[in-house]
């Protein structure tokens, strides 16, 4: 009996038929949470890892800092509970400070507020105010730290942000609510983004992992020594282990607006698995006229453009690097692009669910990864 695959793209659903053994198996990685988004971050912050109530580090006299994971499913439900949780240790409304990062902008999320949260006070970080930037401390690294004024002065700081591979509360604090010099260096290293909040003082972070269908499968909240728990947790839920090893990839990138950096994250990913062989990207089209994609788009090969970006300062210099990789290694076919952009990202254009069967029928063995830019594959 076939295997059918149903994969969304755009706002079509393709129908795939696999002839019986040519599908890999995947134990599913993810599962269903327990509870609304509302109450799992309610029951993380009653009970953070290896701490108690959250309230019970707080005093009605501080002033916190709630920085904000725009990104995050249902980011209104989570806020109300934490605004619910710091108004049961008695702090006011007026003492919240929320705070996101620059390169997002406000979405509905403020709309969602109760009444009683009506007097928080919201901030989009600005790191080229220089008045609004204050010096922290130097890294074990002797790197000099910068962050946003409010952050630094404030009695107490709550990231709020999703936990995924390589990137978490940690990582959207740093350099992300640094200073210009700082975002245009790029991305650090998990590690030196926990090492920054960890010289911040009192950081409570609180780690949602997703289920890739719009929900989250739990929360972990708690002080520095929860980050190393969030990301084991994480990993239980998105990393699968194959036994044999697949010559294509289909690698599916969920979301209504997907970004670049999560196509290039898949992309990387699923290149990994099968140097030398295919990778199909499916999902939504993405917009992204930034800098670095711009780059990748005027080199005639992804070797070309690995080498301009080992120069490049951008905030997208990682996704630019991992999708410039992923081409170099594999082949890369894309669906809801013209022609010209798929040759100009060095990749192929699949136009309708006809070619991909094609392309599918053509194939030894495919792997299914429906959400490719979160899973984490360990081969055989």
């Amino acid at each position: 009996m076939n295997h059918t695959l149903e994969i969304s793209v755009g706002s079509e659903t393709w129908q795939i038929a696999l002839l019986p053994g040519k599908l890999i198996d995947t134990p599913g990685a993810s599962t269903n949470g327990t509870g609304s988004v509302r109450e799992q971050v309610s029951r993380a912050l009653e009970h953070p890892y290896e701490f108690e109530a959250m309230r019970r580090a707080l005093t009605p006299e501080d002033r916190v800092v709630i920085l904000l994971d725009e990104s995050l499913p249902h980011v209104g439900e989570a806020l109300v509970a934490v605004l619910e949780h710091l108004a049961s240790a008695g702090i006011s409304a007026e003492a919240v400070t929320l705070l996101t990062p620059p390169t997002q902008t406000a979405s509905s999320w403020i709309d969602e507020l109760p009444d009683e949260f009506a007097d928080v006070r919201t901030e989009v970080h600005d790191p080229n105010d220089r008045k609004n930037i204050a010096y922290l401390a130097n890294t074990k690294s002797e790197r000099r730290v910068y962050l946003n004024r409010g952050l630094v002065e404030s009695d107490f700081v709550l990231i709020l942000s999703a936990r995924r591979h390589n990137a978490g509360p940690e990582t959207l604090l740093y350099p992300r609510f640094s200073d210009a010099e700082s975002l245009q260096r790029g991305p650090v290293k998990r590690e030196e983004a926990t090492e920054v909040a960890m010289l911040l003082g009192s950081t409570f972070f609180v780690q949602c992992i997703e289920d890739g269908r719009g929900g989250l499968l739990e929360v972990v909240a708690g002080l520095s020594n929860s980050v190393g728990e969030g990301v084991r947790r994480h990993d239980l839920h998105w990393r699968v282990k194959l036994t044999e090893r697949p010559d294509t990839v289909v690698a599916c990138v969920a979301g209504e607006s997907p970004s670049f950096a999560a196509y290039a994250s898949a992309a990387y990913r699923a290149s990994k698995l099968v140097p030398d062989g295919r990778v199909c990207l499916l999902g939504n089209s993405w917009s992204d006229d930034s800098e670095g994609v711009r780059l990748l788009r005027h080199c005639d090969e992804p070797k070309d453009a690995l080498k301009l970006l080992e120069k490049a300062e951008i905030p997208e210099k990682l996704s630019c690097q991992q999708w410039a990789k992923a081409a170099s290694r594999t082949k890369l076919y894309l669906a809801n692009v013209s022609d010209d952009e798929a040759e100009e990202l060095w990749a192929f254009r699949i136009g309708n669910v006809r070619e991909l069967q094609n392309l599918l029928e053509t194939s030894e063995r495919v792997l299914y990864l429906p959400h490719a830019d979160r899973t984490i594959v360990e081969l055989p």
